[in-house]
């Protein structure tokens, strides 16, 4: 089918399944994949900061909103781009393009082995490593935003006048992808950071996560762009991902490459021929009977895949990857950013079958003028001598059309109610910082399953898409029913009260989780702790007179606080003593050997709870000879007699020692929480054998997060909520006071309050330093109970209009006076034309 130009929109191939264009389809499955690869990486994002990039957790926030920022100003940009510049479809394409660039900018910034020289774990060249990291998020930021205006509204180009209904169901599946792309990123994509990987040390694997396949990706653009360049066929590839599709009996010709994506798809009885390339991504496909022949390339990367059938030959590419058990039996290793240039390809596709329109100006821009006209026109009339207007705008009519001005008007004054809306965002773009660092401080354990700190954000995605229904369906009607006049602004109003909320939970968590945070030494005091190595008791006297009980092969329970530089510490029952330095602000074990004449040494202990929800760990050698300890990947080296190693840091779940003194070995086995620290001691009685663990002593020198990472659940309940209430109702609200052609401004205005909410989390986080976490979050919560006093007070005065109604009234005006100016002409015309003929017989007389 041969394109045509229709009304000056360029029309591509027509050819409909099921109801919808063809192109729809790509444009759906390039949101989903997009929305993956945006959430995903921003999951894991402040946790990059934190702990790959050595920031402060103030630093990490206050960057991480920075980007989020930036990725809701920039939409402004892209829409004048594509309005005013390039159109929608190559804006797309462009930025799209940066978009992936970012991508693979941030997953080299990631690999710590580029500048670890020494091969110890830690790069040696941050300031590589961040100026990488800021390059990536700016291209992210432009390509995420830019094209963030332009692929809805290009999707809702592709329908023809008769597809009303169409159109409506494509905006239903688009912001139902949107939400499947961010749940599903958000479980997926912080697992693969938690594996561990590197080439010389293995550490927390964020190259993974931000895109190591990011480099597949540009190649696979590579040659589709070059197969595009040089081919003269479009080439019809399907994704079908409508949620309620049901059957797809398609011929062959539909269909030589249809990636099913539904997450509610049952059977789609197609032949061989039909389906050669079938990539199954639906988290509820239960099974998968395809012959050989049916499916050759087969990814299955359903985290709920129950079964799949397929014979090795079936997947060719099909790696697997057994650190990810929750996603499948196996999985495909890199596959977040292909996922992130699957969209650029699957969007490029479809070019034959898009209705691509062609840029027609900016309204945007044509707003501004005339309110800038208007504002200047008025100041250069502010002598008393002119005139007062009715309304500031009205000094625009010397150069704009009463319409345009009137249409401003109602914008503005939905854009003065946007004034409080940022502190909605300010809180709620929190969930992804500041929550996600008081997860890392929380027991993840959840029986079945262990949760990642940044997996969390999981549950606001979850209660999004059972809330929006919900809401829709039950709650509304009832308070409809009640008699209750619940307004658009009133519902704003309570989804901003109940953002509040959450952030007063947020408070109450983290008071309960300081409870459980051991309490390090202040700049003017230090603490101790005294281990016995030894098979003896010992009685220990401190110089301050404090005398304590040690029984063989213990510690004291707790560290002791001193205000001194130094102590003596002896035994009464010998003349043996010892002074010990104590350096302020440090945390330090002495260790009195089984001969206690000998030396007595002092370790210097963890300050700081293990990161990430690590256990620091390290062994007391009270033999009088030489052991070696290890443990999988991490050794401890060789210990001398009376000597402790350093802390190696292991990840919750069981781990297995193995201690050698080159003769004999034991093993000692170990549960481990999150976020704790053992010094564990052989003693001096320890005795080789099958038995050899039951010597071992574990002693806790920092107890592990013991306050449940579900108690968090309340607070994403709650500001789920909120944002239910106040974001779809928003959106609701602007769109059906805003004039016709005015959609994108108010868009474009909705955009810059979130931009605006997290630039005050950068303001509050770097200028406010408040010390006690819950303090900040009670700090949030009340600001946030104020604006919402205000904003209440301005929805009560404010007045609904109908900007259809409007418009109307001012094209009938236009009309009216058209039709009395053509009057006025015709009769003009009339007399001048009687006056003619009276001329005529004037002359003939």
């Amino acid at each position: 089918m041969t394109e045509t130009a229709i009304d000056g929109v360029k029309k591509g191939k027509s050819k409909e399944v099921c109801g919808y264009p063809i192109s729809i389809f790509f444009i759906v499955v390039n949101e989903f994949c997009e929305r993956f690869s945006y959430y995903g990486m921003r999951a894991v994002l402040v946790l990059y900061f934190r702990y790959f990039l050595q920031f402060d957790d103030d630093l990490a926030t206050s960057i991480y909103h920075t980007f989020v920022a930036l990725c809701y100003l920039t939409p402004i940009l892209g829409a004048i781009i594509a309005d005013s510049w390039l159109g929608k479809f190559k804006t797309i394409i462009y930025l799209s393009i940066v978009y992936a660039i970012g991508q693979v900018v941030m997953a080299v910034s990631a690999v710590n082995d580029i500048t670890d020289s020494d091969r110890n774990g830690t790069p040696d060249s941050l300031t590589f490593h961040i100026t990488m990291s800021m390059l990536g998020l700016l291209l992210i930021a432009l390509g995420t935003g830019g094209i963030k205006p332009c692929v809805a509204a290009f999707g809702g180009d592709q329908f023809q006048d008769h597809q009303a209904k169409q159109r409506g169901t494509f905006f239903s599946v688009f912001y139902l992808c949107i939400n499947g792309g961010s749940l599903l990123s958000t479980i997926i994509t912080p697992l693969l950071r938690a594996q561990e990987c590197g080439i010389h040390s293995q550490q927390k694997c964020y190259p993974l996560a931000f895109g190591v396949p990011a480099a597949l990706m540009v190649v696979s653009l590579g040659l589709f762009l070059y197969h595009l360049h040089h081919s003269t066929f479009h080439v019809p590839i399907l994704p079908v991902m409508s949620p309620f599709y049901q059957s797809c009996p398609l011929s062959t010709s539909h269909v030589p490459f249809l990636p099913v994506m539904s997450p509610f798809y049952q059977s789609c009885p197609l032949s061989t021929s039909h389906v050669p390339i079938l990539p199954v991504m639906s988290p509820f496909y239960q099974s998968c009977p395809h012959s050989t022949s049916h499916v050759p390339f087969l990814p299955v990367m359903s985290p709920f895949n129950s079964s799949c059938p397929l014979s090795a030959s079936h997947l060719p590419f099909y790696m697997p990857c057994p650190g990810l058990p929750a996603i499948s039996h196996n999985c495909i290793l890199v596959y977040n950013d292909v996922l992130l240039f699957v969209p650029t390809v699957v969007f490029i596709a479809g070019s034959g079958m898009y209705h691509k329109t062609k840029p027609q100006g900016n309204i945007m821009l044509a707003v501004c003028k005339c309110i800038g006209f208007a504002i200047s026109n008025r100041f250069k009339h502010r002598s008393s001598v002119h005139p007062k207007r009715t309304h500031w705008m009205d000094w625009a009519e010397e150069r704009y059309d009463k319409l345009l001005i009137a249409q401003i008007k109602m914008v503005l004054k939905v854009l003065f109610l946007y004034i409080p809306l940022p502190m909605f965002w300010t809180l709620f773009d929190q969930k992804g910082s500041r929550w996600t660092l008081q997860a890392t401080t929380m027991d993840g354990n959840f029986g079945i399953a262990i949760l990642q700190p940044d997996q969390m954000q999981t549950v606001n995605p979850i209660f999004i898409l059972t809330l929006v229904p919900i809401m829709d369906k039950i709650v509304y009607p009832l308070i409809k029913k009640c008699g209750l006049n619940f307004t658009p602004l009133r519902r704003m109003t309570v989804g901003m009260f109940l953002a509040a909320m959450a952030f007063v939970a947020a408070a109450v968590v983290q008071i309960q989780i300081d409870k459980t945070l051991p309490s390090f030494p202040s700049a003017s005091q230090s603490q101790l702790k005294l281990l016995n190595m030894g098979s003896n008791t010992l009685m220990v006297k401190l110089s301050n007179n404090y005398s304590i009980e040690l029984q063989a092969a213990q510690a004291t329970e707790n560290y002791i606080t001193f205000e001194e530089e130094s102590i003596k510490v002896s035994l009464p029952n010998s003349t043996i003593s010892r002074t010990v330095v104590l350096p302020k602000e440090k945390r330090q074990t002495l260790l009195i050997p089984s001969n206690v004449s000998a030396s007595w040494e002092v370790t210097d202990d963890l300050m700081k709870k293990p990161e990430q929800g690590a256990n620091g760990v390290r062994f007391v050698n009270g033999l009088a000879g030489t052991v070696n300890v290890s443990a999988g990947a991490h050794s401890f080296g060789s210990i001398g007699s009376s000597q402790a190693s350093n802390y190696s840091f292991l990840s919750n779940g069981k781990a297995t020692f193995t201690i050698t003194n080159g003769v004999n070995t034991c093993e000692y086995s170990r549960e481990f929480g999150f976020g704790s620290s053992y010094t564990l001691l052989i003693p001096s009685n320890f005795m080789w054998g099958p038995t050899c663990w039951e010597f071992i002593l574990a002693v806790e020198d920092i107890k592990p997060n013991s306050f449940h990472m579900g108690w968090q659940i309340p607070q994403y309940f709650l500001i789920t909520c909120g944002e239910v209430v106040f974001s779809v109702t928003g959106l609701e609200f602007s769109y059906s006071q805003a004039p016709s052609n005015m959609k994108a401004v108010l868009q474009a205005g909705w955009l810059f309050t979130v931009a605006v909410g997290n630039f005050i989390v950068l303001i509050v986080a770097e200028i406010a330093q408040i010390e006690e976490q819950w303090a900040e979050f009670f700090l949030f919560a009340s600001l946030l109970v104020a604006v919402c006093i205000i904003f209440s007070i301005m929805a009560h005065f404010y007045t609904y209009t109908d900007p259809t109604a409007i418009e109307a009234q001012f094209r009938d005006k236009s009309d009216n006076e058209s039709h009395q100016e053509r009057l006025e002409m015709e009769k003009k015309h009339s007399i001048d034309h009687h006056d003619e003929n009276d001329e005529q017989k004037q002359t003939k007389m």
